[in-house]
């Protein structure tokens, strides 16, 4: 799981270039959806309620006060007016300890308790980087085009091993 306590990277946008600044939580799960945590599950958490934007009938609210939205494939909890992210987040790191959680916060509280839970850690500015330079990468990577030629059949396998002083006929042995 991808658990991003969401104000306090959307706090962080200084660390993307100025035109892709501006996000709100919807952009944010928008550019992790293209980005190297594509398939993880994700979580989302704010504080306090949800503003006007969000239409009512796309929540829920439980009895303990928090509220839950979708958005796309993501989970957004806001914390009501009782609690604030951080406590939601230390909740969900006390409850998910031994699964495969990515904490994305720079917050020291929260660093601390995802170490204790034996959670993963990002810094809000690593991860915004991170998106963004998965967003704006090269289809297949800075690769020539002749990786992508590959497999060489035997003979063209054969003649390279003779190029590079290698004898084909040869058994190989792992070095």
């Amino acid at each position: 799981m991808l658990l991003i306590d969401a104000y306090n990277v959307l706090h962080a946008q200084w660390a993307l270039p100025p035109n892709g600044r501006g996000m709100d939580v919807p952009a944010l799960v928008g550019l992790v959806g293209k980005s190297r945590y594509a398939d993880r599950r994700l979580r989302l958490v704010c504080d306090g309620r949800p503003g006007p934007q969000w239409p009512q009938s796309s929540l829920l609210e439980t009895h303990s006060g928090l509220v839950w939205a979708r958005v796309g494939r993501a989970e957004v909890v806001f914390s009501g007016p009782d609690l604030e992210a951080d406590d939601v987040i230390e909740d969900v790191l006390g409850r998910a300890k031994g699964l495969n959680v990515l904490l994305v916060s720079s917050d020291r509280r929260l660093v601390r308790a995802a170490g204790q839970a034996g959670a993963d850690q990002v810094g809000n500015g690593t991860f915004l980087r991170q998106l963004w330079a998965d967003l704006n990468a090269k289809p297949g990577g800075d690769r020539p085009a002749f990786v992508s030629e590959v497999p060489l059949d035997r003979y063209s396998v054969a003649h390279w091993m003779r190029e590079f002083g290698y004898d084909p006929e040869a058994p190989q042995t792992p070095a």
